[in-house]
This record gives structure tokens, C-alpha cells and sequence, in this order.
């Protein structure tokens, strides 16, 4: 539905915006001076006789630190480790049938009746025609693998849909997606003449790995599939590479590595997060735990302290899309729905800043009344004419 008010323009292209956090160190130096302050207080008490005030006092100092390292553990194992994930926007494995539909009406909450009416009949269009197109192709797609630069094994589903086109997809999905979350993008990319990639991000689907590195160990993965790629493929061939909400973090993060292969011709990031601290801050204080609302410190920053120290682990504090996109070795194209309510409308505000500031050739598309990776059901002609005219035009 078009919406062309200033008020609307104002409204999307502020939506969600909050102070961007740096992370620090002050709220777990916080939580242990508050910990040791009452832990040495009681222990005075008790050596002054007062041995129930010094008990109570160091019972209150360890408990509530206990109690927050027990709610960090269990926030790492279920947003990081890819077997569980329950504290970030969650992508469904497959494209249509009742988890899409279930994925496609918490991502859409935010719209108006009439807003979701539009969308659901798109839904529907494009997921038949996507169901149909891929009962055709299904035993068509090859399993392919790489190991990737920490030792794991990374799987892809390779379909060459146009065997005498040199023109490649490849595409990263979400938090608890699989390959299978994209093949509506895969179906319109083969009608365009493309042959398709479609890979399971480290420690989702069929890939290896326990935890999911934010975009940021993802990042050297999907560099590896870009060179794997091109490697096979003809000296003039042409990659783009794409990625929805993780995927696209990831796709970003890519871009910035020196490395990519010089094929990729195009970067595509949708619903992609500016960088994965203020996301978690977001998720935490919007999704929290079995959706309830939790305060991000000092709880996030002892989760951040024990996924460092985890093997196989990262700072969550690393992982930047913005800081990435000033170094883009390709032209990147930045959609977001407008009323995406699991990763604010305005992370892509920032990254089309930071890119008009680096001189980064690229562009924006915020999508009207389209929830979080949802802007290809909220306006399909809008969206896939927006991404093939920018691929074509680079």
C-alpha cells in the first residue's frame, strides 16, 4: 500500500532510532565491585560476632551475581548455539506451509488489516508459484561442501538452472532459517537467467558448528564460497551475493574483506542489523526471554564475557555491518521494510550513512507496510525491479 505522507517518510526513516551503544567493560566491573563490596562487608560483620547480618549480607552480594551468570549461560546456549535460537528475529527453514506462515505473522504484527491483507495475498501468489517452480527443480540441486577457515563443514545446495549463463546467486538466510527460507528469491533469480548457491550458515541446517557468529564469523565463510565459486565458474562470470537479517549482516561484513573475489558484482543486504551489539541490546529489551523483556545490562555484557571465553566463541561485540560497508569491494543495495519491528528500519538508515560517507556506490530501499524480510511480499514488482535494475545497472 503506498504510503507517501512527509509524516510517513519522518516516521520510517527514524523508526526504532535509539543511542548507539558502545560496548564496555563498566557493568560487569559494576555487578563484581557491588559482589565483592558486600561479600567483604560481611565478612567483617561476622568477625565483629554479627554473624547472621555478615551471612545475610554475603548471601545478597553472591546471589543476584549467581543468578546473572546462570541467565547468561542460558542465553548463550539458546541465541548462540545454532541447535536452539529464541532471542533473535527467527527465520523459518522453509518458504511456505504453516512455519512460513507462522514466521510471516510475527515478522508483519505491526501492520494494519488492511496493510496485512495486501501482504498475505502476495504471500500466497508467490508462494504457490514458488512451490510449483520448485517441485520441478527439487532433485535438480546438488549438495556441495567447503571446510571453512576454523575447520568446519560448510554445506551449500548448488542448482544450475541456466547451465549456459555465467551469472550466479548466492544467498545467506537468517537466525534459525535454512536454505530453503529463500527459494521465493531463488525461483525469480532462475527466471532472471541465474544459477543458484544456496548455502546453510555455520551451525544451521546441514553445516557444521555450534555457534552462530552474529555475521561476523559468517563473514570469511561466505568469502569462501564467493572464491570457491568463482574458482568453478568462468573467468567472466558474474556472483551476487545476498543475504536476509543475519545473511545480510554477513553479506555486508563480506563485502568489506579484501579478498572477495573480484566476480561479485553486487552486494544485496535485506533486514540486515548495522552492527550485532545494539541488535542484541534491541532483541533483549523487545524479544527477551519466552518473550519477555530483559535489561541488556549488566546481563548481555556477562553473556558477551562468557562467549569470548567459550571455544569457538567471538566478542558479540566484534560483529559490524557498518563498519564494514566503508570497505566494500562491491556495490551494495541496503532494503528494509518500513515496518519491521525485530530489527528497526533505521540500522538501515546507518548503514546508507556510513556508506554515502565513505563514498561507498550504492542504495536504499525502505519498503512501505513490509515487516522484518518481508518487503518481497509487501511489494514484489517493487522489490525484485529494485534489486535486478541495480544489478543490471553495475
Amino acid at each position: 500500500m503506498e504510503k507517501s505522507s512527509r509524516l510517513y517518510e519522518d516516521r520510517i526513516k527514524n523508526a526504532g532510532k535509539t543511542p548507539v551503544e558502545k560496548a564496555s567493560w563498566s557493568s560487569v566491573a559494576s555487578l563484581a565491585g557491588f559482589t565483592a563490596c558486600l561479600v567483604a562487608a560481611g565478612a567483617f560483620c561476622i568477625s565483629s560476632g554479627q554473624v547472621a547480618v555478615g551471612i545475610g549480607l554475603i548471601v545478597f552480594g553472591i546471589v543476584p551475581c549467581l543468578a546473572i551468570i546462570a541467565m547468561a549461560n542460558n542465553v548463550v546456549t539458546q541465541f548462540m548455539d545454532g541447535t536452539r535460537g529464541a532471542f533473535f528475529p527467527q527465520a523459518s527453514a522453509e518458504s511456505f506451509g504453516p512455519e512460513a506462515e507462522k514466521a510471516f505473522a510475527i515478522a508483519n504484527k505491526a501492520l494494519s488489516k488492511p496493510e496485512l491483507a495486501v501482504a498475505e495475498a502476495n504471500r500466497k501468489t508467490e508462494s504457490a508459484a514458488t512451490k510449483a517452480w520448485f517441485d520441478d527443480v527439487r532433485t535438480s540441486f546438488d549438495e556441495v561442501s567447503i571446510t571453512s577457515e576454523d575447520g568446519l563443514r560448510l554445506v551449500g545446495h548448488l542448482l544450475e538452472s541456466n547451465p549456459r549463463s555465467a551469472n550466479w546467486l548466492i544467498y545467506a538466510h537468517g537466525f534459525g532459517g535454512g536454505w530453503k527460507n529463500g527459494l521465493g528469491i531463488a525461483r525469480h533469480f532462475a527466471e532472471r537467467g541465474y544459477n543458484l548457491l544456496f548455502i546453510d550458515m555455520r551451525a544451521q541446517g546441514d553445516s557444521g558448528g555450534t555457534v552462530i557468529g552474529g555475521g561476523h564469523l559468517e563473514r570469511r565463510d561466505l568469502v569462501q564460497w564467493c572464491r570457491w565459486l568463482a574458482e568453478r565458474s568462468d573467468e567472466g562470470s558474474g556472483i551476487v551475493l545476498m543475504g536476509s537479517s543475519l545473511g545480510g549482516a554477513a553479506a555486508l561484513e563480506a563485502a568489506g574483506e579484501k579478498d572477495l573475489p573480484q566476480q561479485v558484482k553486487a552486494v544485496v543486504s535485506d533486514s540486515a542489523f548495522a552492527d550485532f551489539w545494539n541488535e542484541a541490546i534491541h532483541a533483549m529489551g523487545t524479544l527477551g526471554a519466552n518473550g519477555k523483556a530483559l535489561p541488556a545490562h549488566p546481563l548481555l555484557d556477562v553473556v558477551r564475557l562468557i562467549l569470548r571465553s567459550r571455544k569457538g566463541g567471538y566478542d558479540i561485540a566484534e560483529p559490524s555491518a557498518v563498519a564494514a560497508i566503508a570497505h566494500a569491494q562491491a556495490p551494495v543495495l541496503i532494503i528494509h521494510g518500513a515496518d519491521d519491528q525485530l530489527v528497526a528500519p533505521y540500522n538501515a538508515v546507518r548503514l546508507d550513512e556510513a556508506a554515502t560517507a565513505a563514498g561507498i556506490d550504492h542504495e536504499l530501499l525502505q519498503v512501505p507496510s513490509a515487516g522484518h524480510c518481508c518487503a518481497a511480499m509487501a511489494d514484489p514488482e517493487l522489490y525484485y525491479g529494485t534489486i535486478f535494475g541495480f544489478i543490471d545497472r553495475h
